[in-house]
């Protein structure tokens, strides 16, 4: 027995010395991936997450926003501006309505001896327009046309009228003349044909009317009775003229 005791000896030392081995190798061992939970270095409890690239912000949930753009009139007419013109039913007279913020001016006229300005608002498409001596007109819009009527002098004179562009459209001067004051208007149709009417002391109650002298549309200028008068448009696409 005594000379088995130093075996004995050196295997139990190597045993342990194994031990501690595996042990210390267990205890460097790293965490296993994918575990929710661990302790870190100050020994508190730490919780994994995901990688903030994975979470979904607000505005990606939501997706992309919409901004509505501005939406046309029941006529047509942008935002309540537009320009039409036209002859009336009976092809003897011209028409033009010029709407500017929904604010609109009209004119009838058949270039001889009888015209009309009548103005107002439009309304939800409708159009209920004023003027001197009388004159009114009523008119809807509706699919880019303007239709309706236009009292002048007691006569109801029909027309359904398209849109127009620059340099078509309602013209306008108001001058003095030889000591008198004038009021002139000029429609230009979409073919270039023009149409104009002339009063003589336009805010009396019974006005001279007469045909327009010739309306030169690039310099808006024309001649009556020797005197230049400039024309200004009335145009619902600018607002020039309101």
């Amino acid at each position: 027995m005594k000379r088995r005791s130093p075996i004995i000896t050196l295997l139990v030392g190597a045993a342990l010395a194994i031990g501690l081995w595996i042990a210390s190798m267990v205890a460097a061992s790293p965490a296993p991936a994918g575990s929710g939970s661990g302790y870190g270095a100050s020994g508190s409890l730490a919780t994994t997450s995901a990688p903030a690239s994975q979470a979904a912000t607000p505005s990606q949930a939501a997706g992309p926003s919409v901004t509505a753009g501005p939406s046309p009139t029941a006529s047509g007419v942008l935002l309540g501006r537009g320009n039409f013109a036209g002859m009336d039913a009976d092809g003897g007279a011209a028409v033009a309505i010029a709407i500017h913020n929904n604010n609109v001016v009209a004119y009838f006229c058949d270039g001889h001896r009888v015209d009309a300005w009548v103005s107002g608002v439009a309304t939800g498409g409708k159009l209920e327009l004023t003027g001197m001596r009388g004159a009114r007109a009523e008119v809807s819009l509706a699919s880019g046309q303007a239709t309706g009527w236009v009292m002048v002098n007691g006569t109801r004179h029909m027309f359904s009228l398209g849109t127009v562009h620059s340099p078509s459209g309602l013209f306008r001067s108001v001058a003095v003349v030889h000591g008198k004051m004038i009021k002139a208007g000029w429609i230009v149709l979409g073919n270039g044909k023009k149409i104009g009417s002339l009063e003589v002391d336009p805010n009396s109650a019974a006005p001279v009317t007469g045909t327009a002298p010739p309306l030169n549309v690039t310099t808006l200028t024309a001649v009556d009775d020797g005197v230049t008068i400039t024309a200004m448009p009335v145009d619902g696409e600018t607002g020039s003229g309101f």
